[in-house]
């Protein structure tokens, strides 16, 4: 009687052993329960918020599928914000202005340079690295030259841009034109598009903007602006990532990025049809390719006082 009872005791034992073992291999691990934590891809506002989503959305899925991670997009208020929050770790990935990328890698020393935006040049058609900053006027206006624009009303989009203030202002300082002291009124509009309208509506006599933002301006009012000035080539914009990214999210970017070959891929596709850039991927520099507008920049006070 008692070896019996010891007997079935013991399955009772042996069945309870066999369900725990059955409950832990059924049981999803830690990492597989805790969702993955999403990576945060931002950029600078140079234009209107909704279509800079529209451009990027196929550069974030692309960079989600490559890493096997959420990738959320935004786009910050103005440059500060951006540089602010890759200083903080807030943002992992950037697309980031060049002159913006140099106040930033101030910040932040240990930013990671991963590619720089390419495009094809719709004055050569070769690809570069590189853009130019215009200043503009009506077409139909007395102004021939920057020496002519002493009282005029001019127009600069953001002070930490930099096709958009840093080299327009540097070009006015070589001519010894000092804005707030020469022009009537200085504004900064905060994008390059907000500049164009301006000029467009006459409340404004010139103003700053990018070569590309020129370009998609003279297909938009044929006959309406005249450049006054273009600057040196300027290196196009850095794609960087926080310094507390690790280097095996560093290298995936980057080789997702070089991988973009193609002008036909869905990203460039998405750039040209939203932004009108003619989009023609990424190649690999490095922060020293920034350093010459570094030094060109130097003495040029980008904010406004």
């Amino acid at each position: 009687m008692e070896w019996h009872l010891v007997g079935r005791i013991g399955q009772r034992i042996l069945l309870l052993l066999l369900c725990l073992l059955c409950t832990l291999f059924t049981l999803p691990s830690r990492a597989q329960s805790q969702p993955q934590q999403p990576i945060t891809l931002a950029t600078y506002p140079f234009g209107d918020a909704a279509r800079i989503h529209r451009a990027f959305s196929p550069l974030a899925l692309y960079l989600e599928q490559v890493l096997d991670t959420p990738v959320r997009l935004i786009v910050t208020r103005d440059y500060g914000e951006l540089a602010d929050r890759l200083s903080e770790g807030s943002v992992d990935l950037a697309w980031i202005g060049s002159a913006n990328y140099i106040s930033t890698f101030g910040m932040a020393p240990a930013l990671h340079y991963i590619a720089t935006y390419r495009e094809r040049s719709q004055e050569t058609g070769e690809l570069q690295a590189f853009y130019r900053a215009a200043i503009l006027t009506q077409d139909d206006s007395d102004y021939h030259a920057l020496s002519d624009l002493n009282g005029a009303r001019f127009a600069f989009t953001d002070p930490d841009s930099t096709s958009g203030h840093a080299y327009p202002r540097m070009m006015l300082q070589q001519q010894g034109i000092e804005p707030e002291a020469v022009f009537a009124d200085t504004y900064y509009l905060g994008t390059h598009r907000s500049v164009i309208e301006a000029l467009i509506a006459g409340s404004i006599h010139a103003g700053a903007v990018s070569d590309g933002t020129y370009y998609n301006a003279a297909a938009d009012y044929p006959g309406r602006l005249r450049v006054l000035a273009w600057s040196d080539p300027i290196p196009l914009d850095a794609f960087v990532a926080a310094p507390d990214v690790s280097a095996s999210v560093v290298e995936q970017v980057q080789a997702a990025l070089l991988a973009i070959g193609s002008e036909d891929h869905a990203v460039n596709r998405a750039i040209r049809a939203h932004l009108g850039w003619p989009a023609a991927g990424f190649e690999q520099r490095s922060a020293a390719f920034y350093e010459p507008l570094a030094q060109a920049l130097a003495g040029v006070r980008r904010r406004p006082q």
